[in-house]
């Protein structure tokens, strides 16, 4: 019996995990003393939240004025990521990792939506976009010696 995905419907569940986990993550660094990077990793889940609302306002069009918002935004959730990784393990990182991706899915997406418009490139855009956030990421936990935190923030 094959059920269709309906997309309305993960946008409801995928919106939905996130307020949980971003009320839960907020208590716990309300309450407890939580590890260096733990903020980034909330407002990194705020800002996904952010994407996946402005996907869903804009809807299956894809020269929706929203899609620049949208591309920013999931990038910015992978960069807060990197960040809270950063800080988790007491390293420091480039600023051209964090602000780099940031600036070319943000020219980008601007660029192939409205002056030149182009879906294909602009995913490619925001792809790339995601690619360097990943990487960077990967060699943050794979440079790491010990595998320990840093230490707990109150």
């Amino acid at each position: 019996m094959d059920v269709p995905l309906d997309i309305r419907t993960t946008f409801l569940f995928g919106t939905l995990i996130g307020v949980l986990l971003v009320a839960a993550m907020g208590f716990v660094r309300l309450r407890l003393s939580t590890y260096e990077g733990f903020g980034f990793w909330i407002a990194s889940v705020l800002a996904f939240l952010g994407a996946v609302a402005f996907l869903a306002l804009a809807g299956p069009s894809s020269s929706s004025p929203l899609i620049p918002l949208t591309n920013l935004f999931h990038v910015a959730s992978l960069v807060l990521a990197l960040w809270g990784m950063t800080r988790f393990f007491g390293q420091r990182i480039s600023g051209w990792l964090v602000w780099g991706p940031l600036a070319a899915v943000t020219s980008g997406s601007v660029y192939f939506t409205w002056l030149v418009p182009d879906r294909h490139l602009r995913i490619l855009v925001a792809s790339g976009s995601l690619l360097v956030a990943v990487f960077a990421a990967l060699r943050v936990v794979s440079s790491t010696t010990s595998g320990s935190p840093v230490g707990r923030t109150s």
